[in-house]
């Protein structure tokens, strides 16, 4: 899974990637015996919610698509803010198991 789609690793057709080089497949399937697929995050998620979590919702496949293609210094701040609310709800639980442990 990467949004890093070097053009000697991904093949496009009229503008549009549509997936690995097949040079690149036939390597790596020599080298490995392995096949090779290149997912961007959304179109990883995408496929994810299709096959194995129907409950995966949109908005997580719309907002990493967002983030992908925010500048360096909004993802960096966008993953601070949501660290710092993981951290708020798990402080939030912590003071609930010490709450109930004191009844």
């Amino acid at each position: 899974m990467s949004d890093d789609q070097k053009e000697d690793r991904v093949l496009e057709v009229e503008g549009k990637k549509i997936g690995v080089l097949p040079a690149l497949r036939q390597e790596l399937m020599t080298e490995t015996g392995q096949d090779f697929q290149i997912y961007t995050v959304p179109r990883f998620l995408s496929h994810v919610k299709k096959t194995e979590s129907p409950e995966l919702g949109e908005e997580s496949i719309e907002e990493a698509a967002t983030v992908r293609d925010q500048p360096e210094q909004v993802k960096k701040l966008d993953t601070l803010q949501l660290l710092r609310r993981e951290l708020e709800d798990h402080l939030a639980l912590l003071a609930l198991d010490k709450e109930s442990e004191h009844k």
